[in-house]
């Protein structure tokens, strides 16, 4: 029988994440770049009120749909302050997606929103919290958008844990995450595959859009399929190499 989070009965998780220092530079990965894109052309095809970002990290690519779209973005400890430190302007709100207290929103500021939580939920040592927040989110906006690394593609097919990154407690994979998903009470989902970083075109990540209803799937489901996202940006190295040549 698989796991209670819907992991394969051979998978091994980890107890607990550790974050590396990993120091700002310009050699660093955008992580779930498609999730902002695909939540910028949503945003517009559906008119929404604004965009709530539950686990916004340090808010650079929420920052960029602010331009848009008014913004919530939700984190706490160091992402929260350099959020906060970067765009003192926009509405940041300090959660731990961890704990049992509501999320910081009102229901009324997610009536027509889209709702993102991009690559958190695999850091957490019990997604159930997050699950439950998600799904009452769920109840109120109009759309959420969630990813994760998949397993077989990140891992490989024989993969049995505990994740290769320290950060992360466990992965899933497509079919294991749909599961999860409607075992938490969101099951109109439509199910895809992104980019995980913008430095390679080598889709490894689920990316989920749970919708209010199913004719608002049908809607999300003809943005995405057509949605178009930048080629894969070059090295650092690379660039400085080939500008002679240009």
């Amino acid at each position: 029988m698989p796991s209670e989070t819907w992991t394969a009965t051979r998978y091994r998780r980890r107890d607990e994440p550790a974050y590396p220092h990993q120091p700002n530079s310009a050699f660093q990965k955008q992580w779930q770049p498609d999730v902002y894109i695909g939540a910028r052309a949503l945003a517009a095809r559906l008119g929404a009120a604004r965009v709530v970002d539950i686990g916004c990290g340090n808010g650079a690519k929420l920052i960029e749909l602010a331009a848009d779209v008014p913004t919530i973005g939700i984190d706490f400890g160091a992402n929260f302050d350099r959020a906060r430190e970067r765009a003192p302007g926009l509405d940041w709100r300090a959660h731990d997606l961890a704990s049992a207290e509501p999320l910081p929103v009102s229901p009324e500021e997610l009536r027509g929103a889209v709702v993102i939580n991009a690559d958190v939920i695999e850091h957490l040592p019990d997604p159930s919290p997050l699950l439950g927040k998600l799904r009452w989110a769920h109840e109120h906006a109009q759309l959420v958008l969630v990813s994760t690394p998949e397993r077989h593609l990140t891992r490989g097919l024989r993969d049995g844990g505990p994740p290769s990154n320290p950060a992360h407690i466990q992965e899933w994979t497509t079919r294991e995450f749909g599961a999860l998903l409607r075992g938490a009470g969101m099951p109109i989902h439509s199910v895809g595959l992104i980019r995980s970083h913008d430095r390679s075109d080598r889709v490894a990540t689920i990316f989920v859009a749970i919708a209010a209803s199913h004719e608002l799937l049908r809607t999300v489901d003809e943005v995405l399929i057509d949605l178009e996202v930048p080629a894969a940006r070059a090295h650092p190295v690379v660039e400085v190499l080939l500008r002679p040549f240009r």
